[in-house]
């Protein structure tokens, strides 16, 4: 079985990329882990965006939003039906993430950068479809203030809300609240 598994993800990684969104965007661990320790970002999508609806037939596999479902058992590896089951399950340990997934077919990314022997896929997506973005609490103000002069500069990002993550002083939790002060 180890075979089939290591077979299974090879070809997997490269023909499918993932992309892989959250419900929970101020839980302490998400931001530690995906935020490079609160220093980064979070981007809220509109989840009806025409962008995560792109399903060609109803059995199209790629191209549309599904949750990701946990469980303790290991899904099984089948190739005799077009089946993404393996790749919308985690363990029940990672269920705090909440997540949702989207697999694309790697050849229709709009760049590829190569980078450590790695590539990395990026998709281009309509601005239309970000609702917010969220500024970690521990981003450097320099970083800050581009975001916020970006956004707020741009008649395309003009309607996207900025908030600010901070650390509760009191609780182990996220507070997001809208971000304030001008830009300079």
């Amino acid at each position: 079985m180890p075979d089939l598994h290591a077979r299974f993800n090879s070809e997997m990684e490269k023909r499918i990329g993932i992309l892989c969104l959250t419900e929970a965007p101020d839980d302490l661990l998400m931001w530690a882990h995906y935020a490079c320790s609160h220093e980064g970002f979070a981007i809220e999508f509109d989840p009806e965006a025409l962008f995560f609806h792109q399903r060609r037939t109803k059995k199209d596999e790629l191209r549309h939003l599904r949750p990701v479902h946990y469980s303790n058992i290991r899904p099984s590896l089948t190739f005799d039906k077009a089946d993404m089951k393996a790749l919308l399950t985690k363990s029940e340990h990672w269920a705090y993430e909440r997540e949702w997934r989207m697999m694309v077919d790697l050849s229709d990314a709009s760049t590829v950068l190569n980078f450590g022997g790695k590539s990395f896929h990026l998709f281009a997506f309509p601005t239309s479809s970000i609702k917010s973005v969220i500024l970690g609490s521990r981003m450097p103000k320099e970083t800050r203030q581009e975001i916020l002069s970006l956004i707020r500069g741009s008649a395309d990002l003009e309607h996207i809300t900025c908030y600010q993550a901070s650390i509760d002083e009191n609780f182990f939790r996220v507070n997001i609240n809208p971000a304030e002060g001008p830009v300079q």
